[in-house]
């Protein structure tokens, strides 16, 4: 008869360990889009919050020649 204590005690445990990860499980996709608020005004491309100058000059030059960095990211450019 311990087999059917020990099982339920072993049930008990995994629901408890099912409900306790539910609670944390924070997804990393759902951080990155949060971290996507550099926007390109010309075409609206999103970039994260820690991209560098050289990446913004990299689209500009890439996909609007004929914009400065300046022009398509008012608030990022230096």
């Amino acid at each position: 008869m311990t087999r059917g204590d020990q099982r339920d005690r072993d049930r008990a445990r995994a629901q408890a360990r099912a409900k306790a990860s539910t609670k944390g499980g924070a997804s990393q996709i759902e951080a990155n889009n949060k971290a996507m608020t550099v926007l390109c005004s010309q075409c609206r491309q999103p970039f994260m919050c820690t991209v560098n100058n050289k990446v913004l000059e990299q689209h500009v030059s890439a996909k609007h020649p004929k914009h400065t960095v300046k022009d398509c990211f008012p608030d990022k450019a230096t």
